[in-house]
């Protein structure tokens, strides 16, 4: 069961970008002398190897203070152990921000006739964003029981909670916990998720991993697919072919066992990466709805994690955009620890063979893919100053 906190979310004082950069022009872009003929002149070029990378710094004291009046100087980067020269530095200074005026004021105000706490100003704005694509029924349940616990026992009267998912807003700006209680129990997995094939079962990391290794004898992913292809979903197997089947015949059967694989793995390829992209593209919305809040601002990304190297440019918007609009950004995996057991699951009838190396095989992906997929939960979070 996932434990909520609603992290401290002071407004941030210091964004530090770093950026390690080398340049190289290459010797064709020296210019020519007028004097040669034009038919022997080498046509202009201008070729530039430019590698940048930019580090996101949020620096705040022990009581979570942020720090000003910080210089490039006071900061030292590596890479791998070996110090780095930071090219390019700049600091973002927070700025208060003016009163909102009651024109625009934040919808979801409790009514006129709400008792005397509930009308408090609001100081502090906090969306619980479900990312409903990348969760099962279990997951949805537990982070839904945990929220709802958590906002009754906790929610103050200066706060206003907003829920949204991937697809759609369950409630606006709100002190009325009845509103979130109902809110919540309209939480359901999206029924567009798809993190899995059929059969075999291939994960969105195997698929990828597949995808981008042509060769079966090179990749564990591959290793697994095949053998769960043939164990469980009964392929023909090109190591023991029937009675009467040539080389000839041993090679089509293994071309059309790789082929089927690849192709299951190219589809879902393309769906995790759709359904990424709506991921994100729902928490871009999330923040700049709570971006033009009047009081302190954040976000809670409740999600199992997925695949988000594709969508890396989006996903450094989403920070820049949380960064200077004061937008604190926290993660939480509803799963809490995951088990990576797959092998332990016998509910489909299907166990990996021991003699071809499957198991271990098997644990490596799905410990990978764990792995993978925590990092947009990771980012996100370091990258705005969240937890």
């Amino acid at each position: 069961m996932p434990s909520f906190r609603i992290p401290d979310c002071r407004h941030l004082a210091i964004v530090l970008l770093a950026v390690l950069t080398s340049l190289s022009t290459s010797p064709r872009a020296q210019s020519q002398t007028s004097d040669q003929p034009l038919q022997n002149q080498t046509p202009f070029q201008l070729k530039v190897a430019s590698n940048l990378v930019v580090v996101r710094v949020v620096v705040r004291d022990a009581q979570g203070k942020p720090v000003e009046g910080l210089q490039k100087e006071d900061f030292h980067l590596f890479d791998r152990g070996k110090e780095q020269s930071i090219a390019q530095f700049e600091a973002q200074v927070s700025v208060p921000r003016a009163p909102t005026p009651p024109s625009l004021a934040m919808p979801g105000q409790p009514p006129p006739g709400a008792p005397a706490h509930a009308r408090l100003a609001p100081r502090r704005f906090l969306v619980l964003y479900f990312d409903d694509l990348d969760m099962s029924d279990t997951d949805v349940i537990d982070a839904r029981d945990a929220a709802d616990h958590y906002l009754a026992t906790n929610l103050q009267a200066d706060e206003r909670v907003a829920l949204f998912t991937s697809s759609a807003m369950l409630s606006d700006f709100t002190v009325d916990l009845k509103q979130i209680h109902d809110a919540l129990f309209r939480l359901h997995p999206h029924p567009g998720m798809a993190r899995h094939s059929d059969c075999p079962e291939l994960s969105d990391y195997q698929a990828q991993e597949i995808s981008q290794h042509d060769n079966p004898n090179s990749s564990d992913a591959w290793k697994v697919a095949i053998d769960e292809a043939i164990h469980r979903c009964h392929w023909p197997d090109p190591n023991n072919p029937p009675p009467g089947c040539n080389a000839e015949c041993v090679k089509a059967m293994k071309d059309s066992l790789e082929s089927q694989i690849s192709n299951a793995a190219r589809n879902l390829v393309d769906q995790a990466e759709t359904q990424a992209r709506m991921s994100l593209q729902g928490l871009e919305q999330v923040v700049n709805i709570v971006s033009r809040a009047p009081g302190q601002r954040s976000i809670i990304l409740v999600s199992s994690g997925f695949l988000s190297q594709s969508e890396q440019y989006q996903l450094d918007r989403i920070i820049n955009r949380a960064l200077h609009s004061q937008v604190v950004i926290s993660s939480l995996d509803p799963r809490g620890l995951a088990l990576l057991m797959r092998e332990a699951d016998v509910t489909n009838g299907y166990t990996p063979s021991a003699n071809s190396g499957a198991v271990g095989a098997q644990h490596t992906v799905d410990t990978n893919r764990e792995m993978v997929a925590g990092d947009v939960l990771a980012e996100v979070a370091e990258g705005t100053g969240g937890e």
